[in-house]
This record gives structure tokens, C-alpha cells and sequence, in this order.
């Protein structure tokens, strides 16, 4: 086994076996016994540790009929190609938090639980599997989101360092004084004569 997915699923274990011990019906074993086969063939095709290997198995199998066109993986398991990203994912933590957000609902609805936002019915594999879907792509582009404000934020720092201004403007003043701005007459009392008062004989 490649080993940072050995460190993915190793790492994830004990959600993996909660998945197991939901049943045939709930359980995600099949799922990703076949994402580890993706991620095994899309690394051996150029995929690198870290990127999205469920674009992979959008490609035709070589060397068949051509009537018999086929995909290195089924596009319609959306739980498969979720895991093979999350197994691929350069964090070790991502499959265990995908398996951990699945298994929390599957067993409310493996016990018969129902949930009153279903219309107090049971979730199905196909809803619980589509909210962590949608769970995940959220916080994927919340977490991109970050990283390019962070960005700018460590371009505009090294900016102000080559130019010895702030982010406020103010640059270095008189005395030392850094990050004054327009307001800095009025925040030293009038130091540049901005409030001084009329002197009175």
C-alpha cells in the first residue's frame, strides 16, 4: 500500500471500524476498498499525493472494444470518489473527518431515529451521503478562501516592510512615531500644530 494512504486509513481505524459495525446497508467498506483502488491506479498514471484523483476516473479504459467504451472507475459513486480525494488528501486527518461527519448520521438513522427536518422520516445512505458531500465542498472553499486572504495579507506585509510605510499609511513620523496616519496631529495633542490653541496675553 502507498504509504501516506497507509497513514490515512491508519489514521481514521477506529472510524472505519464504527463503519464497519453499522451493517451491509450503512456501512462504506465496499466504497472504500474500491477508492483505494483509485488512488493506487491514478498515482501510477501521474497523479501526485495531495491532488484530486476522482478526475481520474473520468478517463476511458484503453484497449477495448469500442463499442464497450468504459470509465477507470464509476462516475455515479459519488461515496468512492469522495473517499479516493479524501485518501489522496495531503492531510492525514481528512479521511477520518469525512468517516467520522458519515458515520454520525448513518448510525442516528441505522437505530431508526427519524429527523425532524426529513419530515420526521429516516435519512437515507443517498441524503446523509450528499450533506457530507456538501459539508465538505463548503469547507473546501471556505479553507481556499482563507488561504488567499492570507495571501494578500502576507503580500501587503512585505510590501510595507520595502517601503517602510504601514498599513494604516502614516509611515515613520517625527520622534519615532509609526502608524499615525491623517489622524496623527490630532491623537499627539497637536504635536504638528493641528489643535494648538490660540495664546492668550
Amino acid at each position: 500500500m502507498i504509504p501516506s494512504l497507509r497513514k490515512s486509513v491508519i489514521t481514521a481505524l477506529g472510524e472505519i471500524s464504527d463503519n464497519i459495525s453499522l451493517g451491509d446497508d450503512w456501512s462504506l467498506k465496499k466504497e472504500l476498498a474500491d477508492a483505494a483502488e483509485l488512488v493506487y491506479k491514478a498515482r501510477g498514471n501521474g497523479y501526485k499525493f495531495g491532488e484530486i484523483v476522482s478526475t481520474f476516473a473520468r478517463q476511458t479504459k484503453l484497449f477495448v472494444e469500442p463499442g464497450d467504451l468504459k470509465t477507470v472507475a464509476d462516475l455515479n459513486d459519488a461515496a468512492m470518489l469522495m473517499l479516493a480525494d479524501a485518501l489522496n488528501d495531503s492531510r492525514s486527518t481528512y479521511l477520518k473527518r469525512v468517516m467520522t461527519l458519515y458515520n454520525g448520521e448513518a448510525r442516528t438513522s441505522a437505530s431508526g431515529q427519524t429527523n425532524f427536518l426529513f419530515g420526521g422520516a429516516v435519512k437515507s445512505r443517498e441524503d446523509i451521503l450528499r450533506e457530507v458531500i456538501n459539508i465538505i465542498n463548503n469547507e473546501g472553499r471556505a479553507e481556499e478562501l482563507k488561504k488567499a486572504r492570507d495571501a494578500m495579507g502576507l503580500r501587503r506585509a512585505e510590501s510595507f516592510q520595502q517601503t517602510g510605510d504601514t498599513p494604516e499609511g502614516g509611515g515613520t513620523g517625527k520622534n519615532g512615531i509609526r502608524g499615525g496616519g491623517p489622524e496623527l496631529g490630532n491623537v499627539q495633542g497637536g504635536a504638528e500644530g493641528g489643535n494648538r490653541k490660540p495664546r492668550t496675553s
